[in-house]
């Protein structure tokens, strides 16, 4: 498969929820990085363990793709990401509060699946949306 076949099998996999197979289509040395959050996973096993507390911290999370290209072995995509916080987040009690923000992805893709994810999106939102953090005045 190429790149954006990949992507279509692992977003269909992350909206209905299926951290097994979400990491099928990745390397076993992949690496997701999130700027904002500073958090860095290493691994394919680490990565389905990320998913899956993701998962049930947030059980309707889901990706909604607004445009997505490939070029070479780099893979671009632009989503909005949305949920209701129902456990504990990062140390943060759960509120019961939903958030949507619009993210973008930057991935390397090697011999069939993604090895490298570099994450892009608006912590302070998602965070206020939250109710982690006061909103502005």
């Amino acid at each position: 498969m190429d790149a954006m076949a990949t992507y279509q099998v692992m977003h269909q996999a992350f909206n209905s929820r299926d951290a097994e197979k979400v990491v099928s289509c990745l390397s076993e040395d992949y690496v997701l990085e999130s700027v904002p959050s500073g958090m860095s996973i290493k691994g394919r096993e680490a990565a389905k363990a990320h998913f899956d507390g993701a998962f049930q911290t947030f059980r309707d999370l889901r990706f909604e793709t607004k445009s997505a290209f490939a070029s070479g072995n780099k893979f671009a995509v632009e989503y909005v990401m949305s949920g209701t916080q129902k456990k504990e987040f990062h140390g943060m009690p759960a509120t019961g509060k939903s958030f949507t923000v619009r993210c973008c992805s930057i991935l390397e893709f090697e011999g069939g699946l993604f090895t490298r994810e570099t994450m892009y999106f608006d912590a302070t939102t998602m965070m206020r949306q939250l109710g982690h953090i006061p909103s502005p005045t």
